[in-house]
């Protein structure tokens, strides 16, 4: 079904449904989707194999993925130091 449908769409291509596997685990990807399930969805028992997923983003979504992940570990950051700031605090309080 997947082939007959996909050669009235692109008779040009050779698409299989394991196409379609692939291309739904980069959607999940692009979408931040966490790559642990993602690897259960797909039944891959090595994470590796999971990751390989990744090579298939550009480079511009590998710099915006990247980017994400960087501006959550510097919220994290600055969440941290805020905490330890009050922390120090309430020791100079009680001191």
């Amino acid at each position: 079904m997947v082939k007959r449908y996909a050669k009235k769409i692109a008779p040009d291509k050779d698409i299989h449904p394991h196409c379609l596997r692939h291309s739904v685990a980069t959607v999940w990807l692009k979408e931040g989707k966490p790559i642990r399930g993602i690897q259960k969805q797909l039944g891959h028992k090595n994470l590796v194999t999971t990751q390989i997923y990744m090579d298939y983003f550009d480079e511009d979504r590998k710099k915006d993925f990247s980017s994400a992940n960087n501006k959550y570990l510097n919220n994290l950051i600055e969440e941290i130091n805020f905490l330890k700031d009050e922390v120090l605090k309430i020791k100079s309080i009680n001191v």
